[in-house]
């Protein structure tokens, strides 16, 4: 049954019987595999007489055929080419975090074509930053994938933090806007994101038309128990990290992934050093024990080097994260 299922990814370019036939013979079940195959490019096999001659007739024919569905399928998976002017019309664009000084930080808000990391520890301010920035975009119009791996989305808090920022007068519409998906193993973020990937291939569905944002609260959950010593580990988290940045630049989406800390003296990232090099710009929080103040530091920029280490001072209140010391 997996064999039929597979070979009807296939269906869509009309193969004959004979072509059927030669890819069933040779495993070919996909368009992946008939992108790997070599043999239709083989000289053909000297036949004798008779029936020996016209099965090799029929292998050739069906080699000529292969050699169209290849450059079929190569024709759809050939990365379009664009021009510079293209790429400037589609200029990135931002979304507010919810916090002026925040944006400030990052340079008018959370870019879209870029991965955007916030790291602390538990209860920092990390998943309040990621619902203001999720609130905000969704009052702007965009729709927003938030991926949550420690059940900490809240729709009770979103509409909470639209109230108190005076949003909150279609709740129904805002809330339309957010879809939400619960994971709790890396394989399955690989299948959320795996969807979403061919969801905005299709853009069928008028809501990946309009997606300004993907979430990932928290990603460091799911991976850092398998990065140890665990090559694999590495391997499955880079594999995730080319997909999330092919996401946000050939969609122009912002990705926005939270990650936690490690260490008892000294903390650092949980997904360590083979992570560093994928966000575009990471956020520390650190927040005062006593009190509902966070500062966040830019410790990485790649666009603007130069703000690094630089801080903003928010607040955790009935907004979300703020800029406003208001009790929360």
């Amino acid at each position: 049954r997996n064999a039929r299922t597979t070979m009807a990814c296939l269906d869509r370019y009309s193969p004959s019987r004979e072509l059927r036939k030669y890819l069933e013979a040779r495993g070919l079940r996909s368009p992946e595999d008939v992108l790997c195959f070599r043999g239709a490019h083989a000289a053909p096999a000297k036949a004798g007489a008779g029936e020996e001659q016209q099965q090799a007739a029929a292998a050739e024919a069906a080699r000529v055929e292969l050699r169209a569905l290849t450059r079929a399928v190569c024709g759809e998976v050939a990365a379009p080419m664009c021009t510079a002017l293209d790429l400037w019309a589609e200029g990135a664009r931002a979304c507010s975090s919810g916090s002026a000084a925040v944006d400030a930080l990052l340079e008018a808000g959370i870019t879209s074509r870029e991965v955007t990391e916030l790291v602390g520890a538990g209860a920092s301010g990390k998943t309040q930053l990621c619902l203001s920035a999720t609130l905000c975009a969704a009052v702007a119009g965009f729709s927003v994938v938030y991926i949550d791996t420690a059940n900490a989305f809240s729709a009770a808090r979103l509409l909470e933090m639209a109230h108190a920022r005076g949003h909150d007068a279609y709740p129904q519409q805002l809330l339309s806007n957010v879809r939400c998906a619960c994971v709790h193993e890396a394989t399955d973020l690989f299948d959320a994101v795996s969807t979403l990937s061919s969801s905005l291939v299709s853009q069928e569905d008028d809501f990946y038309a309009r997606l300004g944002m993907v979430v990932i609260d928290c990603l460091g959950a799911l991976f850092s128990p398998l990065i140890g010593p665990n090559p694999h580990g590495h391997s499955l988290m880079l594999t995730l990290s080319r997909e999330l940045r092919a996401i946000a630049a050939e969609h122009n989406v912002a990705v926005l992934v939270t990650n936690h800390v490690v260490g008892n003296h000294v903390a650092r990232p949980a997904l360590g050093e083979s992570w560093q090099v994928v966000p575009h710009s990471r956020l520390w929080f650190h927040r005062d024990a006593e009190s509902c103040a966070v500062v966040i530091t830019k410790t990485k920029s790649v666009d603007s080097p130069q703000l690094r280490g630089h801080t903003a001072t928010v607040y955790l209140t009935t907004k979300g994260v703020s800029d406003d010391d208001e009790p929360a």
